[in-house]
């Protein structure tokens, strides 16, 4: 009496309730072919849409050498080409009938899947930039800005060398890229220093500053901009973008405008920060503005305000944009912080900005600007003229926080 088993020609068995032992048999089509003509093998139906066969076996299995069937080590639920015919007889008894992986139900899925994940990763390239580089750069887009358009940092080119590093002793922390090196090799800035011995930079006071006001804002609920006019390098715009704050930044200078580009890349912070490449001031235009060459963070609009602490510096003439910042910020966008360091131009960009600072009690926004009265008087103004302006417009309470004041509006 042979054992007989059931098989698909596709190359998945069927097995028999028969148990021959832990064997796998492999079928080519010429075998198929030759136990067919034996009469071993008959066609017993279709199965969703397989044809299936009953083939009897002689009761002694063959060796790996009969030319017609060919033993393998592989234990059940092998699968081959289709091409051949493979079935396993070990312990099939105990187990279901195994689905046909390429049956029609079986493609349909796969297809279906297929389509979904084509149409998942259509969606996620869709909704990128149309630039092909990461959205680190990117433009903020959340505002419409009518008067002047964001700087640009993916068209602008690249500084170089690059030094930067991250910050010590703030809650939140971040990085931003050092501008000027100092004199290398002989005296080179002091945060170069610190990189060579292993510490971070060391702290600006502003970064600070800002975020701890920020920090008593946030605990009222309330969220806004912080606008950083004189933004230099970004060290007041980073403090606030990583507590995750929205960020409008006024900087004139070209080469610290990069730097905040690639401050913004390495904290990974464009949805957050917008960069204007321009002086705020009381007047939309042009005016002079004058680069101080290794120390640009004293640049200025006043030539002697620039050059005030370091006489022997080069100072370079150039024209740049100006504009007011009631231009830029809609009425009715929130504004919690506006910080103002312009070495000597801030009753300008006050002036510039008195609608902004019209708003009524909590809306209108904290106001942190620097008060040295030596840079004011080389811009034509003082700190009197400053205070007398802020009380027009409803800032009674200022306080006097080294050579910046701060100063609020009651509720």
């Amino acid at each position: 009496m042979f054992p007989s088993l059931k098989v698909n020609f596709r190359g998945i068995a069927i097995m028999s309730p028969q148990e021959v032992g832990h064997q796998t048999f492999i079928f080519t089509t010429l075998i198929f072919q030759e136990l067919h003509t034996r009469d071993r093998i008959h066609q017993i139906g279709v199965d969703d849409g397989f044809n299936e066969y009953l083939i009897h076996l002689p009761s002694e299995l063959p060796s790996s050498g009969n030319p017609f069937l060919t033993k393998s080590d592989h234990f059940f639920g092998r699968i081959f080409p289709s091409s051949s015919l493979s079935f396993s007889m070990a312990n099939a008894w105990k187990r279901d009938k195994p689905t046909a992986l390429l049956s029609p139900r079986f493609l349909l899925l796969l297809l279906s899947l297929a389509l979904l994940l084509i149409f998942s990763i259509f969606l996620s390239l869709s909704s990128r930039p149309s630039n092909p580089s990461p959205g680190f750069l990117t433009v903020n887009t959340h505002l419409s800005f009518h008067a002047i358009s964001p700087f640009d940092c993916i068209k602008s080119p690249q500084a170089h060398p690059v030094i930067a590093s991250t910050v010590e002793g703030v809650r939140y922390p971040f990085l931003y890229s050092l501008s000027d090196f100092g004199t290398l090799p002989d005296k080179p800035h002091k945060n170069i220093v610190r990189i060579l011995k292993g510490k971070p930079f060391r702290k600006p006071d502003i970064s600070t500053t800002i975020q701890e006001v920020l920090e008593k804002m946030r605990g009222e609920g309330r969220d806004g901009f912080v606008v950083d006019v004189g933004a230099n390098v970004g060290m007041a715009s980073f403090a606030a973008s990583a507590m995750g704050f929205r960020v409008l930044a006024f900087e004139p200078v070209f080469e610290n405008l990069q730097k905040i580009c690639e401050g913004i890349y390495f904290n990974r912070v464009a949805e957050l920060v917008t960069v204007f490449q321009a002086a705020a001031s009381d007047r939309l235009g042009n005016i002079t503005f004058h680069k101080l060459v290794g120390r640009l963070d004293n640049s200025a609009v006043s030539a002697t305000g620039a050059k005030m602490a370091f006489k022997s510096n080069e100072e370079i003439a150039l024209q740049v944009r100006s504009i007011p910042l009631d231009e830029v910020i809609p009425e009715s966008e929130p504004v919690l912080v506006l910080k103002i360091d312009v070495q000597g131009w801030e009753y300008h960009v006050l002036k510039g900005a008195s609608k902004l600072l019209s708003r009524k009690g909590s809306d209108a926004p904290y106001l942190i600007y620097e008060e040295d009265e030596r840079l004011l008087k080389a811009s034509n103004s003082s700190a009197k003229e400053i205070r007398d302006f802020l009380s027009s417009v409803g800032y009674h309470d200022c306080t006097q926080h080294g050579t910046d004041a701060h100063c609020t509006k009651k509720p």
